[in-house]
């Protein structure tokens, strides 16, 4: 099923989305185990989602939710675009993309958020490349076979994202900005 563009997140998630919640010491262990690991897995960093928020699955709110995280969830961070405005993060078993401001990393005894932290903690900057990440990761998903309606190119490291954000055309045929 094909969710509208206009329905709010409260909407798409009394649909159907799915809800994660998994016990803090889990989490806990799984990021310190995961933080351990050789290789790609050092561009990952622990942090957590102190309010709670959406996953989506793209760098913007107009893309599918993937689920939702409670307040205190604990995320690895992959990455962010350009401008720490969008991360690409794990939660638990779940893959995606949560606002930059949202998210919360320790660094020196101090919180803040990747825009505050992220060059210091060696967040790597990543683009969102549309078909390969949602081949990678949602092809089991009711809206992957819709992926032309969502996809249209990488997203440029400093846009906000989301359908007609990409450069492309907008709605009525207009510019996408």
């Amino acid at each position: 099923m094909t969710e509208s563009l206009s329905k709010t997140p409260s909407a798409q998630r009394r649909s159907g989305l799915r809800a994660f919640r998994v016990p803090a010491l889990v989490a806990a262990v799984s990021v310190t185990a995961l933080t351990a690991l050789p290789g790609d897995a050092a561009a990952q960093r622990p942090g957590f989602i102190p309010r709670g928020g959406y996953l989506y699955s793209g760098p913007g709110v107009n893309y599918p939710l993937v689920g939702t995280m409670p307040p205190g969830m604990q995320v690895v961070t992959w990455g962010c675009l350009s401008g720490w405005g969008w991360c690409d993060v794990s939660a638990g078993p779940l893959r995606g993309w949560a606002p930059g401001p949202a998210l919360q990393f320790a660094y020196n005894g101090m919180m803040g958020s990747p825009v505050q932290y992220g060059a210091m903690l060696g967040l790597p900057l990543i683009p969102f490349t549309f078909d390969s990440y949602w081949g990678r990761y949602y092809r089991r998903e009711p809206w992957f076979s819709s992926r032309d309606r969502w996809g249209g190119g990488p997203v440029r490291g400093g846009d906000r994202g989301g359908p007609g954000e990409r450069g492309g055309r907008g709605p009525g045929g207009g510019p996408g900005r």
